[in-house]
């Protein structure tokens, strides 16, 4: 909760503690590995037991997929790890199950580095660095730092020259179709693009994570969601150039509590429905988080012309400092054309389809908006937003004046204090 939170530091001082920290080169591995006491029990497979050298420059993927090929095929509990205290460089590499193990920790207490120089990146796996696939039961977690080195990407096929974003790009960490899985305790750090992914997979918990990159690196969203349900993500601080948190595809049964947003894009359900497509998202809580110069806060995004819902969806005790575009719902994205050669240029034609967005409610929503139009409700006059519910809204502008809204064939209702007001349109009879 936003009360509980106040009682830490305050959200500029962490930030600005984890970016000092990182910058300067100090370990954050050392206070969090002091607590993590390796099972007695369980099977150790250190990847410096398996010829990793450690030392940033020699390639050590090998060392890592025969250290996790002999934890995942175990008889035994076993532990998967990377040590404190060395800075492993590795490629592209598939921690695939199913595992033999009943319990498996990946425990990363070291720093795990991508190649920095995009051109030494086997163009056939550029599209993700570290994945674990099939894997169920799994925890990760260790206090490393996990560095995608995405400096060059940025600057080159990843620039933010927007002609160039087309090219494939890699995301940092994936995880693909598991299940009950714990990440936790872990620093990433300039993804080339999405810096953790979680795809086709359902009971995951992650918590505790720090997910720093510069505010204007492009595509480097927080924490990706697509086609997954049952995830809590809890007590983690993202500043990025993109979304905090993202989520898309029919993905269901989403809990976000206690988050640190900003700098980034906030918090965003979307795009959906691009390229008249069907795209689900139901039953998403986000319950205490607080934005601070965010490009948004709380947003959905559809685009004209998909199909599906975006539904059952609360947002709660949040709050906004200085954040552009606090509550925003747009009905009715369409890009002009697309920067992408050889792809098919989208005409923003009023399209009468639309992805369906309702039952979502927004309550304890405070602080100051970056811009005039602190609630932005956009919906498709063929397809209007339903039971939208706004209570105890509180936002003004940054210098203290009073802000205002937006609104478009909008169906729902004000409880309580709700400034700046909303007009609501009527029901169809």
């Amino acid at each position: 909760m936003v009360s509980r939170m106040s009682e830490n530091l305050s959200l500029s001082m962490r930030i600005c503690i984890v970016s000092l920290l990182l910058c300067t080169g100090f370990s954050t591995e050392g206070p969090l590995i002091k607590s993590l006491d390796l099972d007695a029990s369980a099977a150790v497979f250190s990847v410096d037991s398996y010829g990793a050298k450690g030392n940033g420059v020699s390639d050590d993927s090998q060392a890592f997929l025969a250290a996790w090929n002999a934890a995942c095929t175990s008889s035994s509990d076993s532990i998967f790890l990377v040590p404190h205290g060395k800075t492993y460089l590795v490629k592209p590499i598939n921690f695939n199950g199913p595992c033999k193990t009943v319990h498996l920790t990946a425990q990363i207490s070291g720093k795990i580095v991508a190649p920095a120089d995009p051109c030494k990146w086997n163009p056939k796996e550029r599209s993700v660095w570290l994945q674990f696939s099939n894997v169920q039961g799994l925890t990760i977690h260790g206090g490393g730092i996990i560095d995608g080195s995405g400096e060059k990407w940025w600057a080159g096929s990843c620039s933010r020259d927007t002609s160039h974003r087309c090219l494939n790009v890699p995301t940092a960490f994936v995880l693909y179709s598991s299940s009950n899985v714990h990440l936790r305790d872990l620093t990433f750090q300039n993804s080339p693009k999405i810096h953790v992914q979680i795809a086709l997979s359902t009971h995951v918990q992650v918590e505790n994570l720090q997910i720093v990159a510069p505010g204007d690196s492009p595509n480097t969203d927080g924490i990706h969601l697509s086609i997954s349900e049952h995830v809590m993500i809890q007590n983690c601080t993202i500043a990025t150039g993109d979304d905090c948190i993202s989520i898309v595809a029919e993905s269901s049964n989403i809990q976000i509590s206690e988050l640190i947003c900003g700098p980034g894009h906030g918090i965003s359900i979307g795009s959906l429905g691009k390229y008249n497509t069907k795209d689900t998202v139901s039953d998403v809580v986000v319950n205490g988080a607080s934005l601070s110069g965010t490009q948004n806060g709380l947003r959905i995004k559809t685009w004209q012309g998909g199909s599906g819902y975006a539904q059952g969806i609360i947002f709660q005790h949040v709050k906004m400092i200085n954040v552009s575009n606090p509550i925003i719902i747009n009905q009715n994205y369409c890009a002009p054309s697309s920067s992408c050669q050889n792809q098919p240029t989208t005409i923003c034609n009023n399209q009468s389809s639309a992805v369906q967005v309702n039952n979502v409610t927004y309550t304890d929503i405070t602080g100051t908006s970056a811009t005039q139009d602190a609630i932005k409700l956009a919906c498709s006059a063929t397809a209007p937003c339903t039971n939208i519910v706004l209570e105890d809204i509180s936002l003004q502008l940054s210098n203290g004046d009073t802000a205002s809204s937006l609104s478009a064939n909008v169906q729902g209702s004000s409880n309580g204090q709700v400034a700046p007001p909303v007009n609501f349109s009527s029901p169809s009879m």
